[in-house]
């Protein structure tokens, strides 16, 4: 985890893919993909006020209750929005605008067909983008510093690192043993990444659950410039 402390603001977009496939790590030896099915992509959610469907995500308090949907109007505008052409390929992200360390987190329920999505398959996929440096961008870090799972309300916080699991392609440079983590200097260019998170040697656990919870955290210090973070559907 990064540890100096430079300030700016910190904007994320998020959009989720569950799906089997072989990765990086070589321990795990998966079989042929299945279709990859989305649980989180709001691609085609209309932005607010027109009434958006939010799939089922939340803001959720450090204790994981439900602070409401991320198009409830106390929430749209200012912890979460919609913007367009963030990421290439996708049409719509969803942006968290992150205030410090997990202030502002994004949370799912799966419903049953997301429940279904999620344990027939073994790796969530998501990229992890952002945009070049400048003048008002000119230091500091953005990270993913933590990944929740609860299934029946058993809480598991887990740092992303190829101990548990993760791994990641495309501008990795700054990455941190398997934490996706950019740092930002004046000139620095946009960058993205895909990072997949295996959860096959958990799926006993997902399974024989009721309910699954996940929540996603990111990390910046405190506030001046607006950083979009991009994690969109691959």
């Amino acid at each position: 985890m990064k540890t100096f402390k430079t300030t700016y603001r910190l904007v994320m977009a998020m959009a989720f893919l569950v799906a089997t496939s072989i990765i990086a790590n070589a321990q795990y030896l998966l079989p042929p993909a299945p279709p990859q099915v989305t649980i989180g992509s709001w691609q085609s959610a209309p932005i607010p006020p027109a009434p958006a469907n939010d799939e089922g995500w939340f803001w959720a308090s450090g204790g994981g209750a439900n602070l409401g949907s991320i198009f409830a109007s106390t929430n749209y505008g200012t912890l979460f929005e919609l913007d367009t052409n963030v990421v290439a390929g996708y049409a719509q992200s969803l942006n968290v605008h992150e205030t410090g360390y997990g202030n502002v987190r994004l949370a799912i329920v799966l419903s049953g067909a997301q429940y279904a999505s999620f344990t027939n398959n073994n790796t969530l996929n998501f990229t992890f983008s952002v945009p070049p440096g400048s003048a008002t961008l000119s230091g500091g870090y953005a990270q993913m510093v933590q990944f929740q799972y609860s299934p029946n309300g058993s809480y598991n916080g887990i740092s992303p690192s190829t101990a548990t699991g993760f791994s990641e392609t495309g501008s990795t440079s700054e990455n941190s043993s398997g934490q996706p983590v950019y740092d930002f200097w004046s000139t620095s260019p946009a960058r993205s990444q895909v990072v997949s998170w295996y959860y096959g040697n958990l799926l006993t656990n997902f399974v024989s659950a009721s309910y699954i919870q996940l929540v996603f955290l990111c990390s910046r210090p405190a506030a001046t410039a607006p950083i979009p973070i991009s994690i969109s559907i691959m």
